[in-house]
């Protein structure tokens, strides 16, 4: 998809075309419209770029509206615990001080 944006916005924005898509990149992925790789990919810059660039402007790495499969594997198990301190197919042990 190509879109054109007139010369007098272009000159108001003062942003290089590489500069544009990185900041669509991350306004995109903070309003939760794209995913995190989808907003790597727009912006064309590495992920450890990006999110080196999300962190200095104070930009979760999960939002709200973020999908399952972009989030890390220890999200979703800690997820599965929901406040439980020990996995539900161990036995309780006495050292397991949260559920006695």
């Amino acid at each position: 998809m190509t879109f054109q944006i007139p010369d007098n916005i272009v000159r108001q924005l003062k942003l290089t075309e590489k500069e544009l898509l990185l900041e669509l990149g991350i306004v995109f992925f903070q309003k939760g419209i794209l995913s995190l790789k989808l907003a790597i990919e727009l912006s064309k810059v590495s992920e450890k770029n990006f999110r080196k660039i999300l962190s200095k402007r104070g930009v979760p790495l999960r939002n709200k509206n973020a999908k399952e499969d972009d989030l890390p594997d220890r999200y979703l198990i800690a997820q599965q615990f929901k406040g439980r301190a020990r996995h539900p197919d161990f036995p309780i042990s006495k050292y397991d001080v949260y559920d006695q």
